[in-house]
């Protein structure tokens, strides 16, 4: 396994781990990401669950230039990634 964050353009795999998944799936509560529970957090929280990185999904990287965002082709649909949560998703390359 490989954070997504250092695969390189062209590289395929499949996700198999988020890491801090127990956060993802329990945005529900905010509580746990910012106590204010202020609109920045609450966007933030709704924004990372809607975009479905999942594992066992198929994801494949279209461009990893060092310091920009990646973008990645996850299923079929096209996601810029900010670095540090690209580094938080680890894959099996395939």
């Amino acid at each position: 396994m490989i954070p997504l964050g250092l695969m390189r353009e062209g590289e395929r795999g499949v996700i198999s781990e988020v890491k801090d998944e127990k956060l993802l799936h329990s945005l529900g509560s905010l509580e746990e990401v910012c106590s204010k529970g202020c609109l920045f957090c609450k966007k933030e929280a709704s924004k990372i669950k809607s975009l479905g990185f999942m594992p066992g999904m198929a994801i494949r990287v279209i461009k990893n230039e060092p310091g920009q965002p990646l973008l990645v082709l996850l299923e079929n649909t096209q996601i810029a990634l900010s670095r540090s949560l690209a580094m938080k998703i680890l894959v099996e390359k395939t």
